[in-house]
């Protein structure tokens, strides 16, 4: 068996980094969430996001998704097909995890999932989803909702190191929190949710408080650049996604001493 053939496949995965103004001061927040001490980055303050499921890929779910079908998804990701599930992941652990869902009604309103008519029922669309007895194609079915993937832009991939058991090939969104919406977390892959300035982050008292990891870190890193939500908005929408490159960090052993490489990672 040659050492190439034992690298574990990277799987496809979403996560989205939802961003506010901050109140009443000039500078951003966004929403983090610690996982849960047993999960996978076991106590990391991460942003919402995990695997895509089989159901994300479902053709069903295009005319479910504005302003995207998948050939434009596949074309920005650069791969042949499939590309809009990395959309409907990210929207998906979104709201598995945090409660915010990033989803407008036929009538163009932005979805109230807390909203006092139907908190309840949302709540059980939660944990249906998370447990895997519900689709989020049945959700956009039964409440007639449209995912916005046009207010969602796809700015950094970072791939798991091939030396580690379980990886993940992870595309990073960025959207603004829905107007109107609170976020928690959900009580079983995440434990603690916040709002996290991203230039305080990066300081490195902070970032041993948060157990950041790289990619975690330069995201935030590259949020912390701007004032506003606008601001990063457009930033994000200017990307030409042929310039998004896949970020492959390296770890190097030396002795007893650890180390991580990481590529050029300057956007």
């Amino acid at each position: 068996m040659t050492v190439k053939s034992m690298i574990a496949p990277a799987r496809d995965s979403a996560t989205i980094m939802l961003v506010r103004d901050k109140p009443a001061d000039d500078g951003i927040e966004v929403f983090m969430l610690q996982r849960h001490r047993n999960a996978d980055f076991g106590g990391a303050w991460v942003f919402p996001g995990g695997l895509a499921a089989d159901a994300d890929f479902a053709l069903q779910l295009e005319p479910y998704c504005a302003g995207i079908s998948d050939a434009e998804a596949s074309n920005t990701l650069n791969i042949e097909s499939g590309g809009l599930a990395l959309w409907v992941a990210a929207i998906r652990e979104c709201f598995e995890e945090s409660g915010y869902l990033l989803a407008r009604d036929f009538s163009g309103q932005l979805c109230q999932p807390a909203a006092t008519d139907h908190c309840d029922r949302f709540e059980d669309y939660r944990r249906a989803l998370a447990d895997g007895s519900l689709t989020l194609l049945e959700v956009c079915e039964a409440e007639s909702l449209t995912l916005t993937c046009d207010d969602i832009a796809y700015v950094s991939f970072w791939t798991t190191p091939e030396v580690l058991p379980r990886r993940y090939a992870t595309r990073f969104f960025v959207a603004a929190v829905p107007d109107g919406q609170d976020g928690v977390a959900d009580g079983r892959e995440t434990v603690r949710s916040r709002w996290v300035c991203p230039v305080a982050a990066m300081q490195s008292e902070m970032q041993r408080e948060l157990k950041l990891h790289p990619p975690t870190v330069e995201n935030l890193r590259w949020l912390s650049n701007h004032t506003s939500v606008e601001a990063v908005m457009a930033t994000a929408e200017a990307i030409d996604p042929s310039t998004i490159q896949e970020v492959l960090p390296v770890i190097r052993q030396d002795g007893e001493r650890v180390r991580i490489e990481l590529p050029d990672t300057r956007r």
